[in-house]
């Protein structure tokens, strides 16, 4: 028992720094936006890192693929060297905006579970899933992804306010 809470602790620590250093990619990522200059070899590493650093695990195009959005040019060549190259914020977010997506459709499913553990007591299965689902949705991995990808959700949503067009109703 006790060897058992020294590797959880040692696992935890690493998860930590993992975390950690992924908030400092994020960070050096998006340090064009900056108006530095960076030498060749530097925008180069960059654009090698920015897949890891804006979890784009599927790439944009093949998540863009269902939606048909008009041309759009990137708010400057700062954003557009690293990866925002459009003014519609479901376009720049890619893989992040479809994992926001399956988050909260198994918050539904979450709520559909209580609703049902709620007024069928005599149905332990469906209560020990919800358990389940809850703590994964509200204590593990999904929560700790948006945690990770404010940075990017921001600066996509915020690059969207700046020209919003409105309609002539």
């Amino acid at each position: 028992m006790g060897s058992n809470m020294v590797i959880n602790l040692l696992l935890q620590a690493s998860i930590s720094q993992l975390w950690q250093m992924l908030n400092g990619l994020q960070l050096t990522v998006h340090m064009p936006l900056f108006h530095l200059s960076f030498p060749a070899n530097t925008n180069f590493f960059i654009s090698f890192i920015l897949t890891v650093a804006n979890f784009e695990i599927i790439p944009s195009d093949v998540v863009m693929m269902a939606f048909d959005f008009p041309d759009a040019e990137p708010f400057n060549e700062g954003f557009d060297s690293i990866g925002y190259g459009s003014m519609y914020p479901v376009e720049n977010l890619g893989t992040s905006w479809l994992l926001m997506q399956i988050y909260l459709v198994l918050l539904v499913l979450w709520f559909t579970l209580r609703w049902i553990s709620t007024n069928r007591p005599g149905c332990p299965r469906v209560a020990l899933f919800r358990d389940k689902l809850g703590g994964f949705i509200f204590w593990g991995a999904a929560l700790r992804f948006l945690f990770q990808s404010y940075l990017e959700l921001c600066l996509a949503v915020f690059i969207g306010w700046y020209r919003m067009e409105w309609g002539d109703d």
